[in-house]
């Protein structure tokens, strides 16, 4: 089983072989793993490290005088010595022709010393006081290209970080100027804001308490007139039998169909104890009792007796009835 365990490990590893022991192969894939992390750390680091180290552009700059003073040539920083007018001829210069050994030639003799310096004049700065170079072109050789870019960049922020300080210290500046004007405008706006909204709700309470006494007062008139009508309406009723809709309902001010309305609700129509209460296509309100309907078939009796009629139509049963409820009152069915 443990077996079986290595060879599956082993093979999941991407560089491992059957053949190395497990605990090299973990070291190594610790260690790659590690290094793998730490690799863009490190290339920062290094890359910093060499922006903001300026020691090498120094040494490089210091090493160079005396590569000049061994080749004899001038300086870089210095300007080029003005050319000899009378050259020598071109055999002096190329007496001796390069890559040719000459064992018997003359050296060279030493260079002449330098002149002695000439003292200086009254008022003249001495050797101890002479004027040093100029410290731009002392910054321009310690700095390298990539660091006059990260000086050059900085210089840009820093010039806009100060542009937008003191943008923004004009604008306090600005509004610090009215700001006791605008605090008052603003006193005196929420006061008479205020004020209006106390005026709205005020005549708003007014206009929801007559809204309301007019609805009571609604109500009352309203319930005298049902009152009014329904009681004259039992009371005919009562007394003859019939009641005019039209001419009670004219009387409280209201209609007659709102009076045939209340009649129902009510419940004044209908069948009660051997009468019924009905309403007329003309408006009115009858009671017909059952002794007004024996007498109407009485009636019709005779009639057909009379008439040896076979059939009696509704006609002249309303006529018949009608008749009858004239004797109690004048009516129109």
């Amino acid at each position: 089983m443990l077996s079986f365990v290595y060879k599956s490990i082993n093979r999941l590893l991407p560089f491992a072989t059957p053949g190395t022991p497990l605990t090299t192969d973990l070291i190594h894939l610790v260690v790659l793993c590690g290094l793998l992390y730490y690799a863009p750390q490190i290339q920062t680091i290094i890359k910093d490290k060499l922006l903001k180290d300026p020691n090498t552009a120094q040494s490089q700059q210091n090493e160079s005088p005396t590569q000049h003073a061994a080749t004899n040539d001038p300086p870089l920083d210095q300007p080029q010595a003005q050319a000899d007018p009378n050259p020598p001829p071109p055999a002096a210069i190329n007496a001796n022709p390069p890559n040719i050994a000459q064992p018997d030639a003359i050296p060279d003799p030493a260079p002449p010393p330098p002149p002695v310096d000439p003292a200086p004049a009254d008022g003249a700065p001495g050797p101890a006081h002479a004027a040093g170079p100029d410290p731009s072109s002392i910054r321009n050789r310690q700095v390298g290209a990539k660091k006059a870019k990260s000086l050059a960049r900085r210089d840009q922020r820093r010039a806009y970080n100060e542009f937008q300080r003191s943008q923004g210290e004009a604008q306090r500046a600005r509004e610090a100027e009215g700001a006791a004007e605008r605090e008052a405008a603003l006193a005196e706006e929420r006061a008479r804001r205020a004020t209006v909204e106390a005026e709205l709700r005020e005549a708003e309470r007014r206009e929801r308490e007559e809204r309301k006494e007019r609805e009571r007062r609604e109500e009352a008139k309203e319930r005298r007139a049902r009152e009014v009508a329904v009681g004259i309406v039992r009371d005919a009723v009562r007394e003859r039998g019939w009641v005019d809709l039209g001419e009670v309902a004219s009387r409280v001010g209201r209609g007659r169909e709102w009076l045939e309305g209340l009649v129902r609700v009510e419940g004044m129509l209908g069948e009660r104890e051997g009468e019924v209460t009905m309403v007329t296509g003309e408006g009115w309100l009858v009671r017909v009792a059952e002794g007004d309907m024996r007498e109407v078939w009485r009636v019709l009796e005779r009639r057909v007796n009379v008439s040896d009629a076979e059939r009696v139509g509704f006609d002249e049963v309303g006529n018949v009835l009608e008749g009858i409820l004239r004797s109690k009152g004048e009516v129109a069915v």
